[in-house]
Formats: structure tokens, C-alpha cells, sequence
């Protein structure tokens, strides 16, 4: 990717170590260089003797070759497995085989997608497995340093490959584009050094550093390829550990390792939405929760879709279609809900949209507005989510302007005091609530209809304990269970 990756992430036991394998760089602008590293511990030093060829797996029968991973094996035609860089790696995703299966089940949802593409414009097909290096298969993935998604895209490098970040979407966690755009990228890049690893090498630590290692080694008579050149060393393990996961794979019998099972084929569908649509009547026309709806999309931000540009939802083919149907019979001014706002002596269009989770130009728009300038009395539109419990399940954020009645309304009766702001829900009973300045424990007690007692066990607190601004709780609504009843197993 564009820049060198320096994100480093602690694991809790030290038999994760293997994961080191699986992370790495993060995109940035073609001729310019950055530092990341999305990797789970500091990298290991190399052995100083080749590891040997794995020995033949024990009393093991060999694996069906019609799956996922069979067909990626077929496509693999880099270069360079057969050195001793790659085979450690391999040795090493044979020695802690749970951290491997773990990534490759997070794979799932998004591999065949990436295969698709791979194959629709004939590149190598290790270049599949590239998101098990840089996030190990996790499309929320981000750096210290703002690059996000199975790619590790850097903002500037994102809008420069057309993934939009704005108010509604991230572009770069929408598995569809954040893959086009990065395979968008690693083309250019083997259009300019004419090789596959020199290309992956320039994705990882940029290409002016790749440029200018390999132009050195031209004027010293040196070889120019990706085992000569002098990179740094986070990208002198990068393409090994891609080559070295990919040799793990197919030669998986070899090592006695069984790859897990994955879906043999793409589960999933692009649904091109024509309007702005409120993702919680999308979630009921599609037959899914909205917190479901978003593990697909978890790029989107807010309760809509955005107004205008290229948006879609990606959803399991049946709950596709279903939505895609009803979509195609509902006119375009109801896939939003609108409500007449009676305007307060100081309310500004400004005010208005941040409370509705909205934009000044949208209520221009629905109301022919031709300014800003409102008079007390009168009314104006303004959008509304058509299901906004489900937010609170999801973990969307509750339009300010209804956040109160909201919360009354899930927690069974009127909240006292200023608005409740949810950051997220884990759980058909659980509330995660973000602290605010001034909060006192009897306060967030009455608004969820729960006692101080209770509300102080759940989070390790006293009754009388002050809150720090910002920290979270977790409360349980609906279930009167003590705090010993609910830590003993169904």
C-alpha cells in the first residue's frame, strides 16, 4: 500500500504469537511514504538455519479439493514459495494452527467477493489473501495512524481510488468498493515495476521507496527484484508472509492442518439504492435486525444512506432480493419518514439538522428553502427513523431530537433530567451508556427504570460512587435478575 504499516497490536497470551504472520501494511498515495504496521506483536527473528519440509501429516486422509480453498490454490502463481523466508512462515502458521483457523473463518464473508474480482481481471490469486495480512480479515480494522478496512487505506489514498468519507459513509469499510479500489491500486502498480512482488512491496512501504531502492541497486550492478533491494524490514516480511500463508494453504494436508469450511460460492448480493434510504425500514423490508444489516455494511454511519452519490447494501442473496423487490414497489419519497416540526423562536436550520441527523441542504431541498432564515410558528419537514429502538440495538446514533422519548420509551418509562445519549447495544437486555458530565448513578438509574444498587453491581461501582465523564455503563433493562443470577450459566 502506499505507506510503510507501524500499527502494533498486544495479544493476551503468548500462544497468539503466530498471528504476527497474518497483519501488515496499509494503502497510501501513488510517490508518497508513510510509516504503519498492522501487526499483532513485534515480529520474531528469523532462525538462523532453514526450517526443514514439514513431515508428512500422520494417519490423515486428504481433504476435499472442490471448496473455497482449492480454487484459490489453483490460481496461485507468484513467485518465490519455494524460499526459506516463506516456508518459516508456513512452519509457523503450522505451529499455532488456532490463530490461522481464526482468520480464515473471518474470511467468509468477504472471500469469495474478493475472489470474484481477482479472477475478473486475471491477476495472481494470492492477491485473495492480502486483507489476512493487513487485518487479518477485519473490515471495521484501524490504524493509529487513520487508515481503515480489509485494505488499510489511508484517507487521502482512499478518495484518491474513489471510496467517499463523509458524514454518512466510510467508503474504505465497504468490503464491495475499499476491494475494487485496492485492486485498483496493486494494478497500477504492477503496470509500473512489471512484477507482482516489487508491487505488493510499493503497496506496503510506497512506491517512491521501492522506486528508489531499486534504482540504487541498478547503479551498483546489483540485481533489482524484491529479495535484492534494500526495503525496510516490515516490508521485507510482508510478501513473505503472503507467500508463506498462501504455501500453508495449499500444501495444508502436508502440515496436518484441516482449513475450515467456507461457503463454496458468493452468499451475497449488491442492492443499488436510486434515494436516500432509512437503513431501519431497510432492515424490516429485508427480514434481518439492523445490527445484521450493518455487520454487512459497516461502513455506513448514521441511520440513512446518504442524499445523493453511490451508495448500495451488501446483504445475504435472499435478504437481497426480498429488499430489492420491495424497494423496486415503494416510491422513492417513503423510503424515509417524515414528521412537521413546528419551529421555535431561536432554532436555525443548523440547529435542526444536527438534531434530526441530518443537512442544512436536505431541508432546503424537501421544504424549498431558499435560505436559512426560519420564523417561529411555522412548520418544516424533517426526517425521522422509522424504527428507532432498533438503533439502540444496532449502536446507530439516536437523532437528537428524538434520543429522549426514545429512551423513555425502551426503558419502559419517561427519563428524567437531560437527553440519554446510547453509544451501543450488545445484547437484546444490554445498554452500553456513555457517561456525561454531570451524571450521577440515581439520575442514569431512573431513566433506564432500574435501582442505584443494581446499576452500581453491573459496572463494579458504589452507589455512591462520582462518574468520570465519558466512561461506559452497561445496564440491563427488562430483567429485574441480580447480579449472581445473571453470571450463572443457562
Amino acid at each position: 500500500m502506499k505507506g510503510q504499516s507501524t500499527l502494533k497490536i498486544n495479544l493476551y497470551a503468548p500462544c497468539l504469537a503466530a498471528m504476527v504472520l497474518l497483519v501488515g501494511g496499509c494503502s497510501a498515495l501513488p510517490n508518497k511514504s508513510a510509516s504503519l504496521q498492522f501487526s499483532p506483536m513485534a515480529p520474531q527473528a528469523l532462525p538462523p538455519t532453514p526450517i526443514p519440509d514439514p513431515p508428512p501429516a500422520l494417519e490423515k486422509k486428504p481433504q476435499d479439493k472442490t471448496d473455497v480453498w482449492s480454487h484459490l490454490s489453483k490460481g496461485f502463481s507468484l513467485e518465490g514459495a519455494d524460499r526459506v523466508e516463506p516456508r518459516r512462515v508456513a512452519a509457523r502458521h503450522a505451529a499455532h494452527p488456532g490463530a490461522t483457523r481464526h482468520t480464515l473463518r473471518r474470511a467468509e464473508p468477504y472471500l469469495w467477493e474478493i475472489i470474484e474480482q481477482v479472477e475478473a481481471r486475471g491477476i495472481p490469486m494470492e492477491i485473495a489473501l492480502l486483507p489476512a495480512i493487513e487485518t487479518r480479515f477485519n473490515p471495521k480494522a484501524r490504524s493509529p495512524r487513520g487508515a481503515a478496512g480489509l485494505w488499510q487505506f489511508l484517507p487521502s489514498t482512499g478518495k484518491h481510488y474513489g471510496l467517499t468519507q463523509d458524514w454518512w459513509q466510510d467508503g474504505r469499510l465497504d468490503t464491495v468498493k475499499s476491494t475494487r479500489a485496492a485492486l485498483d491500486y496493486l494494478s497500477y502498480l504492477h503496470g509500473r515495476y512489471d512484477d507482482w512482488l516489487l508491487a505488493l512491496a510499493a503497496y506496503n512501504a510506497g512506491e517512491s521507496r521501492v522506486a528508489r531502492a531499486i534504482e540504487k541497486n541498478r547503479k551498483r550492478g546489483k540485481p533489482a527484484d524484491y529479495w535484492h533491494i534494500n526495503l525496510p524490514d516490515e516490508t521485507r516480511r510482508y510478501v513473505p508472509r503472503l507467500l508463506g500463508l498462501a504455501h500453508f494453504i495449499k500444501n495444508s494436508d502436508d502440515y496436518g492442518f484441516v482449513l475450515p469450511k467456507v461457503a463454496d460460492g458468493n452468499d451475497f448480493t449488491v442492492v443499488k439504492l436510486q434515494h436516500q434510504l432509512d437503513l431501519t425500514l431497510a432492515a424490516e423490508l429485508a427480514g434481518l435486525p439492523l445490527s445484521e444489516l450493518l455487520r454487512y455494511n459497516p461502513g455506513l454511519k448514521h441511520w440513512t444512506t446518504g442524499p445523493t452519490g453511490d451508495y448500495h447494501l451488501i446483504l445475504p442473496k435472499p435478504e437481497g432480493k426480498r429488499l430489492r423487490t420491495a424497494l423496486n414497489a415503494l416510491p422513492g419519497d417513503h423510503w424515509l419518514t417524515w414528521k412537521r416540526h413546528r419551529i421555535k423562536k431561536g432554532d436555525t436550520l443548523v440547529d435542526l439538522a444536527d438534531r434530526y441527523a441530518t443537512t442544512t441542504a436536505i431541508l432546503r431541498r424537501i421544504n424549498e428553502l431558499k435560505g436559512d432564515y426560519l420564523r417561529a410558528g411555522n412548520s418544516i419537514l424533517v426526517p425521522i427513523p422509522r424504527h428507532t429502538n432498533q438503533l439502540l440495538v444496532a449502536g446507530l446514533p439516536v437523532p437528537k431530537a428524538v434520543q429522549q422519548s426514545t429512551v423513555a420509551e425502551y426503558a419502559g418509562q419517561k427519563t428524567a433530567g437531560k437527553p440519554i445519549k446510547i453509544a451501543s447495544q450488545v445484547g437484546s437486555h444490554q445498554v452500553r451508556y456513555q457517561i456525561q458530565a454531570g451524571d450521577t448513578l440515581l439520575d442514569i438509574a431512573k431513566a433506564y427504570g432500574v435501582s442505584v444498587e443494581a446499576l452500581a453491581g453491573w459496572n463494579n461501582l458504589k452507589p455512591t460512587s462520582l462518574l468520570r465523564p465519558g466512561r461506559m455503563l452497561t445496564i440491563y433493562i427488562g430483567n429485574r435478575k441480580s447480579v449472581k443470577e445473571r453470571q450463572t450459566p443457562a
